[in-house]
């Protein structure tokens, strides 16, 4: 169902300790959330949603578990963002859409209104994205299409160059 309202879109954050909201509700989307995912360094929350938003929320200094609004970009991709991914190090974060492509973001680029730093383009509509917790000095990628498709991609540290490694085509 879409959230008929942004209200109905927010990102509720709990205490995993109490049960209980550490904050009030986190808005940024004006319709359905599709993916949530804190970094690996556990000071980011990131957000992509049925609007084409995505957003970044910082966790505050004083480690109460409350996250604050610091970037969006509602332009970042032409139809729903399904899912997305962090590096290991934090520092890369991956958006994945029904408009066939992944971008790939600096998040100091993305903190400072910057664009993506690579776009993946596919045959079909992306539905699934993860990195591989690696510390080769390479990223991994792995990418999920609709179709069935999945593809695993190496690229650089800072996420601008990415190619192909493996393809399984669907049976």
């Amino acid at each position: 169902a879409l959230a008929a309202k942004s209200e109905h879109a927010a990102i509720r954050v709990w205490s995993t300790a109490t049960w209980k909201e550490v904050s009030a509700p986190l808005a940024s989307h004006s319709q359905t959330v599709t993916a949530l995912r804190f970094s690996p360094d556990d000071a980011w929350l990131l957000s992509g949603g049925r609007d084409r938003l995505w957003s970044l929320f910082r966790r505050s200094a004083d480690d109460d578990g409350r996250f604050q609004l610091t970037a969006s970009n509602g332009t970042a991709h032409a139809r729903i963002i399904w899912d997305c991914a962090w590096s290991a190090d934090s520092r890369i974060f991956a958006t994945a859409s029904r408009d066939k492509t992944v971008k790939l973001w600096s998040l100091e680029s993305a903190v400072s209104g910057g664009s993506a730093s690579t776009t993946l383009m596919f045959e079909a509509g992306v539905t699934a994205v993860a990195f591989h917790p690696s510390t080769s000095g390479k990223l991994f990628l792995a990418v999920g299409l609709e179709d069935g498709q999945i593809s695993v991609h190496t690229g650089n540290l800072d996420g601008t160059q990415f190619n192909p490694v493996v393809v399984f085509e669907k049976r």
